[in-house]
């Protein structure tokens, strides 16, 4: 409507030209009053939908994806993500010599996303509880990667272990020279990776570490029977020893006992706790299958399921038939070493680091 009919529709009356401006304004002002309110309206249904459509999607995808918080009813207190935390160091301790797993920061990012910050770092180093992380776990719909700021952390040393049954298949790495271990202070420390001259039981294996009281052993290397493995003679492990530790609750001590290891444990104790620790992760499938999409060179969901077989199959083999040990990590004093290798007790050994004392930082 221009001016033109404004003046026509109000010809009857004697207006003025500025009441007919005003009048104009009013119109059009309830006009564009009218206009504004529904742009309005129309952009908070557009804005509630697109918000409903995000939040709901996050929402969604948080319910079909794994959730490290749903991990409940393993360690006191029973809150964030101890229970992911717990299964994620007794999962690096079976295939990491020597790992300690400590989780620090979590949160959630939306849309099946999360992340933990932890420090992961060989248990040779003293652990600061300082809030300062070495690496990220990020879980992005049920799959996890981790990101480290140290090179190797997770990594093994191919051939690090001989194993007598199958060592026509790899080739066995020994790596250390007599007289350099000869050369070193009496008060040094040698991270070292032991091979026994033959294949021991539990209980052999435990009596060779008991011997040699001033050193510390972290774990034991197992018979290498991983088809994944074999070819690269990467062992598969049990620990000795656990950096950190959780108050597990009432219900996981009675179904899964003997998880960790006291000071002055014996091969039943040693059985024990392997046998309870691949029991629960096998109880925990959902976790498993997260944890394992990080080691998985082929298919996620293929190889995550032969993991899982595999895992399942070496927990009925150890019911039945006890444990192999085919070596053992530790941190061994120089006499200690010369004299395991005087004695022939060692088919050869593989060093990883040395400190000069038991002081040294």
């Amino acid at each position: 409507m221009n001016d033109e009919d404004l003046k026509e529709l109000f010809e009857h009356e004697d207006w003025d030209d500025n009441e007919f401006i005003e009048i104009e304004k009013q119109i059009r002002r309830g006009i564009n009053r009218r206009i504004y309110t529904r742009v309005i309206a129309v952009v908070l249904i557009i804005s509630i939908i697109v918000s409903a459509g995000y939040f709901g999607t996050s929402y969604g995808l948080n319910l079909v994806n794994y959730n490290p918080e749903d991990e409940t009813g393993l360690v006191i207190p029973d809150e964030g993500i101890n229970g992911f935390n717990m299964m994620t160091g007794l999962y690096l301790s079976m295939y990491y010599p020597g790992i300690i797993y400590y989780g620090i920061d979590y949160s959630g990012q939306g849309f099946g996303k999360y992340e933990i910050d932890a420090k992961i770092q060989s248990a040779f180093s003293n652990l600061y509880v300082d809030g300062i992380s070495s690496a990220t776990l990020s879980i992005n719909r049920s799959s996890l990667h981790i990101d480290s700021y140290y090179d190797h952390l997770l990594s093994r040393v191919v051939g690090e272990y001989h194993d007598e049954s199958i060592a026509d298949i790899y080739d066995y790495v020994t790596d250390y020279d007599l007289v350099d271990i000869e050369e070193l202070p009496e008060s040094a420390i040698i991270d070292v990776s032991l091979s026994f001259m033959n294949t021991l039981s539990a209980r052999d294996a435990i009596e060779f570490v008991k011997k040699y009281d001033d050193s510390t052993f972290v774990w034991l290397a197992t018979s290498i029977d991983d088809s994944n493995q074999i070819a690269y003679g990467i062992a598969e492990g049990i620990s000795l020893y656990d950096g950190v530790r959780y108050d597990l609750s009432e219900a996981v001590s009675k179904d899964y006992p003997g998880i960790y290891l006291d000071y002055d444990y014996t091969a039943s104790d040693v059985l024990e706790s392997y046998l309870s620790r691949i029991k629960l992760l096998l109880d925990h499938k959902d976790f498993l299958n997260v944890i394992n999409s990080f080691f998985s060179n082929e298919n996620i969901n293929d190889n995550a399921i032969k993991r899982y077989e595999d895992l399942s199959a070496r927990y009925d083999d150890v019911l039945e038939n006890g444990i192999s040990c085919i070596g053992v990590r530790g941190y061994v004093k120089k006499q200690d070493l010369l004299t395991m290798i005087d004695s022939n007790e060692l088919y050869g050994m593989y060093i990883n680091d040395v400190k000069l004392s038991a002081l040294q930082r």
